[in-house]
């Protein structure tokens, strides 16, 4: 009996060797990625990037914010953090990793909107976390959307479950073999060559109620998010700047707490001396030519709202 517990326990001591063993070489090979989010997350947690104006928020910021326009007109060396699918308690991840590896930029620029205020029910693309799961930076803010997320840290391999082309990708690497996804984006940044598609159309097709509304729990916890954001920047000696970017004015009408919203952050620019500029009623919103859905610019239009930012940036007196 003694004998058998005793080989099991070695053997399992083994398999568990192994399967650390194997899920450090993946983790390790995917930080070697170039695809566009295990780039960015490995080149904030080297430290590599420190720009000076940056820019944060959800797709929203990603896709409509052109970091190399902001270079040009303000003379800052920028870089977009913008993280698609990313409500704010997810972007808190990004944020303090950032910070925590870089140096302070001079200016953030953070993206606001109803969609991305508080927290969803899921990590999004939790594919792109995976290497990086020992940080507490990234963990400690992911776990507050996933309580099960504990087990894709602790468990070894536990984590690559449903995610075998991420982890064979990762062996590949780890074992110097070249990437197979190219990176895409530019600084962070990624436009879309797009037009005006369909997705508005079905969407007000199916909706029920006639209109959107976005939990008063997840506003809430938005502005709470943004207040600790407001104390970390200025701690920091950070000027931020809150932008509602351009959506769709169809859209806009849709969501009925939109005024309401806005009203939020004009107040919480006030009390907390932090510019809020606000593009939700921009004319640019009523052309869908420079939309290719609802929420989000196409190129055309990301280089002509990116534009309008700068000159805004520098007409406030906001980068004086």
């Amino acid at each position: 009996m003694k004998g058998f517990l005793l080989c099991t326990f070695i053997y399992g001591l083994l398999f568990l060797s192994i399967c650390y063993g194997l899920s450090f070489m993946a983790d390790k090979g995917l930080k070697r990625s170039t695809n566009n989010d295990h780039q960015t997350w490995n080149m904030i947690v080297e430290g590599e990037i420190n720009a000076e104006l940056l820019v944060a928020g959800s797709s929203r910021a990603m896709r409509l914010i052109d970091p190399k326009i902001l270079e040009d007109k303000t003379g800052l060396d920028s870089y977009n953090l913008g993280m698609e699918g990313a409500r704010l308690r997810s972007q808190l991840a990004r944020w303090d990793s950032y910070l925590a590896y870089n140096k302070p930029p001079r200016v953030i620029i953070q993206t606001v909107d109803l969609m991305s205020m508080g927290h969803a029910e899921t990590v999004f693309k939790k594919q792109q976390y995976l290497p990086f799961l020992s940080d507490n930076n990234i963990y400690d803010h992911l776990k507050l959307v996933d309580n099960r997320l504990f087990l894709d840290r602790y468990f070894p391999l536990y984590k690559y479950h449903g995610y075998m082309d991420e982890f064979k990708e990762g062996l590949r690497l780890y074992a110097g073999q070249s990437p197979s996804i190219k990176h895409t984006e530019y600084k962070g940044f990624e436009a879309k060559d797009k037009s005006w598609n369909r997705e508005f159309k079905q969407m007000t097709d199916t909706l029920k109620r006639g209109y959107l509304l976005h939990p008063d729990e997840l506003i809430e916890e938005g502005f709470e998010i943004l207040d600790d954001m407001i104390k970390d920047c200025r701690k920091r000696n950070i000027q931020l700047v809150l932008v509602f970017t351009p959506q769709y004015s169809g859209f806009t009408d849709l969501q009925v707490q939109t005024d309401s919203l806005v009203m939020g952050f004009e107040q919480l620019g006030k009390e907390s001396n932090v510019h809020f500029i606000n593009y939700v009623y921009d004319p640019i919103c009523s052309d869908t030519t420079y939309f290719y859905n609802a929420m989000h610019l196409n190129r055309k239009g990301a280089t002509v709202f990116t534009e309008q930012l700068a000159k805004d940036l520098m007409t406030k007196g906001i980068l004086d």
